[in-house]
């Protein structure tokens, strides 16, 4: 499983719905090329679930308006 199904997953859990993307290159942290998109703007909320739940590298990117 990747970090980015975890944190879907974990996400999911804690009722927010979220989708393993494909990044672009420009966007890929570290070499990963997959991430997380969802609609919650509540980013402190997704900063602190991801933080219990030891997802490390992440980095919010804003999409689409």
């Amino acid at each position: 499983m990747t970090l980015a199904q975890k944190a879907r997953n974990i996400l999911a859990l804690n009722k927010i719905k979220a989708n393993v993307v494909k990044l672009a290159v420009d966007q890929s942290y570290k070499g990963c090329s997959w991430g997380v998109e969802t609609d919650c703007d509540d980013q402190e909320k997704i900063r602190r679930i991801l933080d219990i739940s030891d997802i490390p590298g992440y980095r919010f990117i804003r999409g689409k308006e």
